[in-house]
């Protein structure tokens, strides 16, 4: 799992940049690193991405019926 995680993050890319797009203004972008967690420090990143990873894979794990 930090496999996945630490390679993605660590290149010098801006994710909120291209997902705002070309036109977007700084405080568009801002609120998109902050919805996005891209404005909190890698660990802090981790912790919640490990938490969704987990809450993901404990609701796709229940019994069947």
């Amino acid at each position: 799992m930090i496999i996945a995680f630490l390679p993605i993050r660590m290149v010098p890319f801006n994710p909120a940049g291209a997902r705002a797009g070309d036109k977007a203004t700084p405080p568009q972008i801002a609120a998109i690193r902050r919805q996005y967690s891209f404005d909190q420090p890698i660990h802090d990143r981790l912790a919640i991405y490990i938490d969704q990873v987990i809450h993901i894979t404990t609701m796709t794990t229940g019994t069947a019926d």
